[in-house]
């Protein structure tokens, strides 16, 4: 499935979702190579070689809606999915009204959720 895809991004402050997710993220994804990052306050000049980014709602300092808002250029040529523990309705609303985000998962990351998220992925 998704065979072309040749880059994906994990923006998560938890390191332990970055790299059980990456490990997840390869298997189904193996020619992929996977950036991940723990700090949305970093450089962030890889996000113009990532085609899917997967972003954590709650990064510690800031939010993802903070990060779509300072990187907002782009974000809008990523396949953007939501990650979040939370199950809060407003987060899913919220997501949905935003024009650049693609997909919304709950954590913990399954086979099952990532291509569901997928499905409005084109290549």
């Amino acid at each position: 499935m998704w065979n072309d895809i040749k880059s994906l991004g994990i923006i998560d402050d938890d390191n332990i979702f970055t790299t059980v997710a990456s490990y997840k993220l390869k298997s189904l994804f193996p020619q992929a190579e996977i950036t991940t990052s723990n700090n949305p306050h970093d450089d962030m000049s890889w996000l113009s070689n990532v085609e899917i980014l997967f972003l954590d709602i709650n990064l510690g300092t800031s939010t993802a809606w903070d990060f779509i808002e300072a990187h907002y250029r782009f974000l809008q040529n990523i396949y953007l999915v939501i990650c979040s523990s939370s199950i809060d309705a407003v987060d899913h609303e919220k997501a949905d009204a935003q024009k650049v985000i693609d997909g919304f998962v709950v954590k913990p990351l399954t086979n099952e959720q990532i291509e569901k998220a997928m499905l409005g992925f084109a290549l």
